[in-house]
């Protein structure tokens, strides 16, 4: 591994021993591929404005001899590579607080800052919080002081901008050591997700989108848009970090149309280019489904589905067994909604059903009918007025309702 600068020390403590102030630390995590590291000791009067004080070779403790009043420390490793960034920030005085804990986000217009208060507010109420600021380790200026509260709104900043910020607790006795730094970059909303696809399913529309070509900050999620018109779009969910998403909340035969927009911790951005698809299905079962007998064999009607799953009817096909149980395929046509079986035998009793076929495949079956010969026929319509008026008086046994029945 290629030798590199040392990260900080850790653990910096600062305790008085009469009027000297005894340093002690710990090595860093990584001291970047040497040995030996040395150490350089910073020290001044107000946290945080700490000057050049000495440097000591490979050691972890440092006595400050004869000081005067309240003193901070810090302390930065080095080697050959070069200097670490400092350590935490040590008090000589006990009374004073310890530090906060500080965290940052870019919300509420700006920069977002709290904290939680000291473990140990020193000898007395904390009566006070002081917020630094800047753009670099160990330059951090006075932003605000904010009483006793622990939140603060920095809308002073500059977007792209990153800032450091340090908070310290104050009470009757002074200033308590600042915190550790907090880093946070203030960024803008991401730009519109690219090359969204919808590619519509069996009752789904499946989308994919790739990443914005500028996040701005990172993204934790992505929000779907729907709507049946193009103009009017509504929130359809809001997702984690993800890329795609499966709307199986759709009706076949529907157009529906999308937008995506991406989200970080500004805010929301912009939406992507429209994507749309119309989902389908197979078609349901042909309806009304009747048998008769004519002048060629068996004639076959039937309805269309009451749904052609959202994709033109192509075809149905026809099937024919000697048993409700037992059919076979027997021939099919386009879309049309009558078949004439001319390959019937006489006097045997057949029993059919009916599927509708589209793009996507078949239907499920119609319900069977049953055909029985032995039943009377139909009146030929083409025959002399004389003859239709004869048949026209046979029995009631005689009507189409009896020649034929359905099975459930």
């Amino acid at each position: 591994m290629p030798a590199s600068h040392p990260s900080s020390p850790r653990n910096l403590t600062a305790e008085k021993n009469g009027n000297d102030v005894v340093l002690n630390w710990e090595r860093p995590e990584d001291d970047g591929g040497y040995d030996s590291v040395n150490y350089s000791i910073y020290r001044g009067g107000v946290s945080g404005s700490l000057s050049w004080l000495a440097d000591v070779s490979n050691v972890l403790t440092y006595t400050d001899p004869e000081v005067d009043g309240v003193m901070y420390y810090h302390v930065r490793a080095t080697n050959p590579k070069g200097g670490s960034e400092p350590s935490n920030e040590a008090c000589s005085d006990p009374d004073l607080p310890t530090s906060p804990t500080l965290y940052g986000e870019v919300a509420g217009g700006g920069i977002t800052l709290t904290w939680t208060e000291p473990e140990d507010q020193g000898g007395s109420a904390i009566i006070e919080y002081r917020i630094y600021r800047g753009t670099d380790y160990g330059y951090l200026d006075l932003l605000a002081e904010v009483g006793d509260a622990r939140t603060y709104l920095d809308e002073d900043v500059v977007v792209t901008y990153t800032y450091l910020y340090q908070v310290s607790a104050v009470n009757a006795q002074g200033e308590g050591a600042r915190s550790q730094a907090v880093s946070v970059q203030m960024g803008v909303v991401p730009s519109e997700p690219l090359n969204l696809t919808a590619i519509a399913g069996n009752g789904t529309v499946s989308l994919a989108w790739e990443e914005p070509s500028d996040p701005g900050l990172a993204i934790t999620n992505y929000r779907v848009y729907r709507g049946m018109t193009p103009g009017e779009l509504l929130v359809l969910t809001t997702l984690g970090n993800v890329l795609v998403y499966t709307d199986d909340d759709v009706v076949n035969g529907v157009a529906y149309h999308y937008k995506v927009s991406a989200i970080n911790s500004v805010g929301e951005g912009y939406r992507s280019e429209i994507a749309s698809a119309i989902p389908s299905g197979t078609p349901g079962a042909p309806l009304n489904l009747r048998a008769m007998a004519n002048s060629t064999g068996v004639l076959l009607e039937w309805d269309p589905p009451a749904s052609d799953g959202g994709s033109s009817i192509l075809n149905y096909s026809v099937y024919r067994g000697e048993a409700a149980d037992s059919l076979a395929l027997l021939g099919s046509v386009g879309n049309a909604t009558e078949y004439h079986d001319t390959t019937a035998i006489a006097d045997q009793v057949y029993f059919y059903r009916v599927k509708a076929m589209n793009a996507n495949g078949e239907g499920p079956f119609s319900e069977t009918v049953k055909f029985d010969p032995s039943l009377p026929t139909a009146p030929d319509l083409s025959a002399p007025a004389a003859a239709v008026a004869i048949s026209s008086r046979r029995p009631s046994s005689s009507c189409r309702s009896c020649r034929n029945s359905t099975l459930g």
